[in-house]
């Protein structure tokens, strides 16, 4: 999981020219990892958990989309 969000980085900054400064996520397990963490500190990545499956969240997210 790891390595695909570091090639998903990669990708997004390379097209946009712009650093990636947080990481929204609900709770689930593959986000959560120590190595995912430490990767996220190291490179200056906000990591902010929301809650899973709250209606106010997932409308934000569904208008988003």
């Amino acid at each position: 999981m790891l390595n695909k969000f570091k090639e998903f980085k990669n990708f997004v900054e390379n097209q946009s020219e712009c650093k990636l400064k947080c990481l929204r996520i609900d709770k689930g397990k593959k986000y959560i990892l120590h190595d995912f963490n430490v990767y996220c500190k190291e490179n200056g990545i906000m990591h902010q958990l929301t809650m899973p499956q709250t209606l106010q969240h997932n409308e934000v997210s569904e208008r988003k989309n």
